[in-house]
């Protein structure tokens, strides 16, 4: 069998044809067949169609939803003729339809993503769910791209009272949230009453369509209410909501809570600084960088990287020798592979046969990689060269013979 499913990828149109046409009673074939409606051959693609209509009427539900991610590849196709495929998406439908009390609700987070999605398309466009079902779907579902999905088809399918929807404006999820969010707005055209309470919601993309649609609509200062609770149980949320909001100048309402006893306010808090001064604040990352609590120096390590921060490879190098902490140590070894190539060369060599494995591995990364377009002076050449042919440093020969190769064309 496996020969014929293969064959259904031969390049001559005739084989394929006949495979698929031996193939039409096999029901674990459909998804090559399903393949094969996108054929660069109109003759291979007829037959293709006629075999998948005589197999999926053999099928239950549990094995057409498997075959639903190949479906959703066709559909992707541009040879597919698109009026068969609507038709084939209906017969599979209807099977699913008629053995709905079979699929197992509770329990559809079992199939792959892909299958998910276009499932719960045909579930809700066909009207094979009812909307009590839909929304009990929703609640089990766990994937953001699929959750998306679900409360969109929702939304263009059923016919909601204001209620209803504001039922999803409170909804638990955060993606359900911002969807009903922009749906309502859509309805309504302006801002609505209680529209700022979203501007304390955890989800930075529900801030950000509250934001949106309050800056467009309304006077209100955002930063400024913001700040006016900075010092309630919503700190951390403020802190972020200044950062997305705010200006430069507007990072002095923040730099106080650097120094905070908890370290998530911390962390909040270099990321909004972050946000507000960019690079400017690479000194306050690196200090942080140091910190003693493993979340603010992982808070900190995001923010030197998400600004492309470079400090140097001998500062990072001598920050290293002297640091005591694992992390720490962790996060300068990938810092000094940020940093130049050859400015970086001297250090890692220094620490090729470093004891600890884990980052041993990380600095023997910034050995490659080296720019043979750039240029350093033959005082760092000589330096490099005395680390290279230096016993204690354990530099194998090959890479002693390619360093000293490229030498000779970036020494100047």
């Amino acid at each position: 069998m496996w020969v014929l499913r293969l064959g259904t990828f031969h390049p001559n149109g005739y084989f394929r044809e006949k495979c698929i046409v031996r193939l039409a009673k096999d029901n674990e074939s459909l998804k090559f067949l399903l393949l094969r409606l996108n054929d660069w051959v109109k003759p291979v693609r007829e037959s293709a169609e006629k075999t998948a209509f005589k197999i999926i009427l053999r099928l239950n539900a549990e094995e057409l939803v498997t075959c639903l991610p190949y479906l959703a590849k066709v559909r992707r196709g541009a040879r597919r003729d698109w009026e068969m495929l609507q038709e084939l998406e209906k017969h599979i439908a209807d099977r699913i339809q008629k053995q709905l009390h079979n699929v197992d609700l509770k329990n559809l987070g079992r199939y792959d993503i892909k299958a998910r999605k276009y499932l719960y398309r045909i579930l809700v466009e066909y009207r094979i769910l009812k909307k009590a079902e839909v929304d009990y779907v929703l609640d089990r579902e766990k994937n953001g791209q699929c959750q998306f999905l679900l409360v969109t088809l929702i939304f263009n399918h059923f016919e909601l009272s204001m209620e209803e929807l504001n039922t999803y404006l409170n909804h638990k999820n955060k993606v359900v949230q911002r969807k009903a969010m922009e749906q309502k707005y859509h309805i309504l055209g302006t801002y609505w009453d209680g529209l700022e309470e979203m501007l304390l919601s955890t989800s930075i993309g529900v801030r950000e369509q509250a934001g949106y649609i309050l800056r467009k609509h309304t006077g209100i200062d955002i930063v400024a209410y913001y700040a006016k609770r900075l010092e309630t149980p919503q700190k951390k949320i403020c802190i972020l909501g200044i950062g997305e909001c705010g200006q430069a100048e507007d990072a002095e309402l923040l730099l106080c809570y650097l120094d905070n006893a908890d370290a998530g306010i911390v962390k909040s808090t270099l990321h909004a600084v972050s946000k507000l001064l960019k690079t400017k604040a690479d000194e306050i990352f690196w200090k942080y960088l140091q910190d003693e609590r493993p979340v603010v120096q992982r808070a900190a390590y995001r923010e030197i990287v998400a600004n492309r921060s470079i400090y140097g490879a001998k500062r990072v190098y001598e920050l290293f020798i002297g640091a005591e902490s694992s992390l720490l140590k962790e996060k300068l070894a990938y810092q000094l592979l940020r940093e130049s190539s050859w400015d970086r060369l001297p250090y890692v060599l220094r620490l090729y046969c470093y004891e600890e494995e884990s980052i041993q591995e990380i600095i023997r990364r910034g050995v490659y990689g080296r720019n043979v377009y750039g240029h350093i002076s033959k005082r760092d050449a000589e330096e490099i060269r005395e680390i290279l042919y230096d016993k204690k440093y354990g530099i194998p020969e090959t890479i002693q013979k390619n360093i000293e190769f490229d030498l000779r064309f970036v020494a100047r």
